[in-house]
């Protein structure tokens, strides 16, 4: 069930028991995100939140949690409001059904909607 957080437009109820789809749950997203990459400075930056991105691709219901990466100032402050100022966050799109992680340029203006649809399209193929 997905309910607006402020309160204007409609509530939405996704069945996937009915589609026999198993999906990834959000506790499940940010090991999968940083596992995505290894090369990545985890000490400094970590993923803090994921949100529900449902878009129809090609004729079919697609589940994502968009995932927002910040990085902290210094490591000590990790956890607590040590965000850098002014930085642009990396954005990640996850892939519920199959797993997959892909990260999005920040700066389209469509996150994803075109790189991100042709790097999971191999995915989708094969399964």
């Amino acid at each position: 069930m997905f309910v607006p957080a402020d309160g204007i437009g409609p509530v939405m109820v996704y069945r996937h028991y009915l589609r026999n789809e198993a999906l990834t749950g959000v506790s499940a997203v940010a090991p999968k995100v940083m596992e995505s990459r290894k090369q990545y400075d985890w000490e400094q930056s970590q993923p803090v939140e994921h949100r529900p991105y449902i878009r129809d691709i090609d004729g079919k219901r697609r589940f994502f949690w968009l995932t927002t990466v910040v990085t902290y100032k210094d490591k000590k402050h990790a956890g607590e409001r040590g965000f850098i100022a002014g930085s642009t966050p990396a954005i990640t799109l996850t892939d519920a059904m199959y797993k997959t992680v892909v990260w999005v340029d920040p700066n389209q203006a469509r996150p994803g909607q075109i790189s991100s649809r042709m790097k999971l399209s191999v995915v989708w193929k094969s399964n």
